[in-house]
Parts: C-alpha cells; sequence; structure tokens
C-alpha cells in the first residue's frame, strides 16, 4: 500500500509538471498601440520591444512567464480592455474596441490580392471578388477554410472581379468582371460553376436584381452605359444597354415598386460638365425621369423603404447624403471620413454602416496612404454617428450577415478582412 501511495504522487506530481508552461516569447499586433498596457494573470509587464509597424498599429514583443493559463491582459485609456488566454493560442491582431462600442473585433484573415468587395452567402461564408488576382474566393469566417471558385482558366487569368450579387430565391451566386467583361453565374448549394453571361459595355461593376421585372442591372464604367441581363430563362443574355450619357454609373438602387431605378453617378467624362448626380431611370423603357443632388462622385447608394429615403455616399464630398424619395430634395448630410465607399444597412434597418477608405496616397490611391481607413455606424432615425473605428489599409467592401451578427469589412491594399461581432449600442 505504501508503494502504490509514493507511486501515485510521484504520477501526480508528473501531470502537475507537465500542466506548468515555460516562459515563452511572443509576438502579435496591437491597434491602436501607442500608450497601450499589457500584464500577464494580472501582474504587469513591459515589452521586450514595442515598435510602430504601419500608422496607429504596432508590433508589440512581449516574454511571458511560466505558468499554467496565461490570461494576457491589454488596456488603453478609452477602450476596452482585452483579455486573450495564450495557454490557448498566441493573437495575430489584437483591435481594441472603443467604450460604449457597438462592435467587437474578432479576427483578420489574409485574402488574395486586392479584395474590392464582399458579400455574405449564409452567416459564416462571404465571397470575395478580387480586383487584382485570378478568381473570386469564398472564405468561411468561422473556420479560416478558403477556397477559389472555379470558372475558365483563359478567364479568370484577366482578373478585374468586382461585385457579387446573391440571388437566394432562384440559389445563385453572380460575380462581376470589369476586364472581360461579363457576370460568371454559380450555384448557391454547392458553388459549382453554371454559366458565364458575356456583356457588350465596357468594365461592368455594380449588378442589381429587380425581381418584379426578372431582370438584373449592371453598370458599366466606360461605356457609360446599364446592361440589363434577362432573368425570365436560362442561359441568361444581355438583352439591351441603357445609355447614360457621359455619366460614370456606379450604384444602383431600385424603388419599392420596381418602377424605378436609382443611379448613382461617380463622375463625368468632363468634370466642367458637374455630374456626379442621382439619376432617376423608368424600368420599362430606361429613360432618364430626373437628375437630383448637387454635383460629386457618388460611389453606393441604397434605399430605406419604410421611410421613404434614398441613401448616397459621395467620394468627393466625404459625406452621406439622405434624399426624400417622393420630393427628391436633400433632407440630410452626414459628414464622415475621406472617400466613403460601401453603405450597408443592418437587416432590421436601425443603423447603416460605411466604409471609407480614408485619404488616398499622393502618388496613387493603388499606393497605401498616410493613415488608414475607418468605418462608421449610422443611426438611421437620427441620422447621427454613432461611432467609427479604423480598419486598415483602404477599407472598401462592407457587408452585415443575414442575421444581424455580424460585420465584414475588406482592406483593400492589405488583401485581408476583418470580422467584427455587433450589437445594440449602449
Amino acid at each position: 500500500m505504501k508503494r502504490l501511495f509514493s507511486l501515485s504522487v510521484i504520477l501526480l506530481h508528473s501531470c502537475t509538471v507537465r500542466a506548468e508552461l515555460p516562459e515563452k516569447t511572443i509576438s502579435f499586433y496591437v491597434q491602436p498601440f501607442e500608450k497601450a498596457q499589457y500584464s500577464v494573470n494580472g501582474t504587469s509587464i513591459k515589452p521586450l520591444q514595442a515598435a510602430r509597424h504601419e500608422k496607429t498599429m504596432g508590433k508589440i514583443t512581449l516574454k511571458i512567464p511560466a505558468g499554467k493559463k496565461q490570461i494576457l491582459t491589454i488596456k488603453n485609456d478609452g477602450y476596452i480592455p482585452v483579455e486573450r488566454d495564450i495557454s490557448l493560442k498566441n493573437p495575430d491582431l489584437i483591435a481594441l474596441d472603443k467604450a460604449n462600442s457597438g462592435a467587437k473585433f474578432l479576427s483578420r484573415f489574409a485574402t488574395g490580392n486586392q479584395p474590392k468587395s464582399v458579400t455574405f452567402i449564409d452567416n459564416d461564408r462571404v465571397v470575395l471578388p478580387l480586383l487584382a488576382d485570378s478568381g473570386i474566393q469564398v472564405l468561411n469566417i468561422k473556420t479560416g477554410e478558403k477556397q477559389f471558385l472555379q470558372i475558365p482558366d483563359a478567364i479568370a487569368k484577366k482578373q478585374g472581379f468586382v461585385e457579387s450579387l446573391v440571388r437566394r430565391e432562384v440559389g445563385e451566386l453572380w460575380v462581376s468582371q470589369m476586364m472581360v467583361p461579363a457576370i460568371h453565374v454559380f450555384s448557391l448549394k454547392d458553388l459549382s460553376y453554371k454559366q458565364t453571361i458575356q456583356i457588350s459595355g465596357k468594365w461592368s461593376k455594380v449588378m442589381l436584381e429587380d425581381k418584379a421585372n426578372k431582370k438584373v442591372y449592371l453598370t458599366n464604367w466606360l461605356s457609360y452605359d446599364i446592361s440589363v441581363i434577362d432573368t425570365s430563362s436560362s442561359p441568361y443574355k444581355e438583352i439591351i444597354r441603357w445609355p447614360t450619357g457621359k455619366m460614370v454609373p456606379r450604384g444602383l438602387a431600385l424603388s419599392g415598386d420596381s418602377h424605378f431605378l436609382y443611379v448613382a453617378e461617380f463622375e463625368g467624362a468632363d468634370p466642367r460638365n458637374k455630374l456626379g448626380r442621382v439619376r432617376k431611370l423608368s424600368t420599362e423603357t430606361g429613360k432618364t425621369l430626373s437628375l437630383f443632388g448637387p454635383p460629386g462622385s457618388k460611389r453606393h447608394i441604397t434605399i430605406l423603404t419604410e421611410q421613404n429615403q434614398l441613401i448616397v455616399s459621395d467620394m468627393r464630398t466625404a459625406v452621406v447624403e439622405v434624399y426624400d424619395l417622393t420630393t427628391e430634395k436633400k433632407i440630410h448630410t452626414i459628414p464622415v471620413y475621406s472617400k466613403p465607399n460601401t453603405i450597408i444597412l443592418s437587416p432590421d434597418k436601425s443603423r447603416l454602416y460605411v466604409s471609407c477608405r480614408g485619404p488616398n496616397n499622393p502618388e496613387s490611391y493603388l499606393k497605401k496612404g498616410f493613415h488608414f481607413g475607418r468605418v462608421y455606424t449610422i443611426d438611421t432615425k437620427t441620422w447621427t454617428v454613432l461611432e467609427f473605428w479604423e480598419g486598415g489599409n483602404q477599407p472598401t467592401g462592407l457587408d452585415v450577415s443575414p442575421d444581424g451578427k455580424t460585420l465584414v469589412s475588406s482592406d483593400f491594399l492589405d488583401h485581408q478582412i476583418r470580422v467584427y461581432e455587433i450589437f445594440p449600442h449602449k
């Protein structure tokens, strides 16, 4: 019995020793990193290294003392403290959330080159058209699993994938490619390739489904027109292009009765024409019915049907504009950060999210600028800014999951996406 007791003590001691984790050194990124404070299991520690990596993001190296369970805490004035059990997994990026924020940073994932937009297929997966890469990526934000959608190699090599359209009722995913130009159609069930719709315009970009009239509209940047695709039967085909003069059509929105198509003019071929307004077209004839709003570079557009309002982002003037659809008069102007891009309504329509790329690099917008971009949250009842947070280099794509619990933004020049949990503001 004594020998058995001794053996039990030895085994228990052995298990205890194995549970102890040795001292180790870890490195990760923090945003913002200036004035951040670090502690492990309540004991303050100073970084071995804390160097600016880029803009407000720093690379931090810490020596973690030995212990069974190591809880890393990061604090910074004005931000919610973050706790991570680094016994389980070392962090990659810890982006601190502002106090009382309605969003919580969860993770980031690397993508292919230049994710131009991001669209939820379901609550777990997003589709990422890659502007400077040979394909379309689907990424699971819960597991990190990635796959490329299969399309003919000769087409994929031309690159220039731009926007996605999810047609849930018919179980299809459409992705535009401006360098061909074309729209690629996939099955939502298994993401298998179904068809490529050839487009006769130039530099095709944004799509919008018109279920009532069995059409999909597609803006063509360089040919200054809108392609109309017949969806009444397959294979689908372009049936007509509606010319729009010298305007560059960008975002699209459809009236609740499907009688009118609203088009965001990004800019005119000649800036002296003072274009860059909102154009209203008849969905029956394609004719322009009215032109309203101040000149600018209208980028994205959506309709808040319940309030009979049209919402537009203007990249030139760095504002979000709200129009009354009956009078076509601007009723609200909400200043945001430089180069507002995509605007997305929450499923309950209570919030408007805005991705702002930030100031361009003076040499080219395709080079990283001097500031990170931002994502804004706007209350759609009061049209006031609730908050904003920093993203990376040029937050461009933006979408909210169907269940309204998750927001994803794409950092265009960082070749990555950021994932946030979203919830009601306090």
